[in-house]
């Protein structure tokens, strides 16, 4: 399975509609327009795997696939969330990223 996209995108809680105010939303606007159009790319590159890397069990995830995959049924596995510190997440993730991308080659 080759990797065919990466990115980093920002996940603030108060994208989501549910969340943060009509001001709050305001302020952030250029990031939801960014996250939107990340979001057509990746329907239009249809990836088998998406890696969402982050250290919140609950908004780190939700923010991003609100804009990614709005009416997403499937199931959702969180790997790696906590409380930890840092160097904690760095060494797991390099674990978890030389398993799930061993055999992958950039194109």
């Amino acid at each position: 399975m080759p990797i065919v996209f990466s990115c980093f995108s920002p996940h603030a809680p108060i994208l989501l509609p549910d969340v943060g105010s009509k001001e709050d939303r305001e302020k952030v606007k250029k990031t939801i327009k960014s996250l939107e159009k990340l979001g057509k790319k990746l329907k239009e590159i249809n990836p088998d795997l998406i890696i969402i890397s982050s250290p919140h069990p609950d908004w780190g995830f939700n923010v991003p696939l609100q804009f990614l995959a709005p009416d997403f049924k499937g199931e959702i596995q969180t790997i790696l969330t906590g409380l930890e510190e840092p160097k904690f997440y760095y060494e797991e993730r390099k674990k978890f990223y030389k398993l799930k991308i061993e055999d992958c080659k950039l194109k």
